[in-house]
């Protein structure tokens, strides 16, 4: 006696019949995550160019800041008096702050253009699984 098992059947097409499943679309599946993972790689990559910006200028503004102390003890030392450098370390102050603002503006725009990546990549998605989901409609 042979057992007949649609389940068994190696053919996808008939045991998804069998079951009553709605038709599934592989290549529009396979195409959105193509999708998916290239907008990933998109974010990666402008987290590593975000990453080495910031570096990069954060080391430029420590190398300066550094000049500009020992350049200012200097002038200490040779005026013998600190009272002349209170308009140097009060401009000094002013350009960290303009450096941290640089920097935080970095960010800010790196924030910004990962979330456009996300959200455009959020609505096609939705879209195609729209699409995907009118396909499936039984007949």
């Amino acid at each position: 006696m042979k057992l007949n098992f649609p389940w068994m059947d190696p053919d996808i097409t008939k045991m998804m019949a069998s079951l009553n499943m709605p038709p599934v679309d592989l290549q529009g599946m396979a195409e959105s995550q193509r999708k998916n993972m290239e907008a990933m790689t998109q974010l990666c990559m402008l987290a590593i160019e975000t990453i080495q910006e910031s570096a990069r200028r954060q080391s430029a503004l420590v190398a300066d800041a550094v000049d500009q102390m020992f350049a200012s003890a200097r002038a200490i030392s040779a005026n013998g008096s600190g009272a002349p450098q209170a308009d140097a370390q009060r401009e000094l102050i002013e350009k960290g702050v303009a450096s941290l603002r640089e920097l935080a503006e970095l960010i800010a725009k790196s924030n910004s253009e990962a979330f456009g990546i996300i959200s455009q990549r959020a609505a096609g998605a939705l879209d195609e699984m729209k699409q995907m989901g009118q396909g499936m409609k039984p007949k």
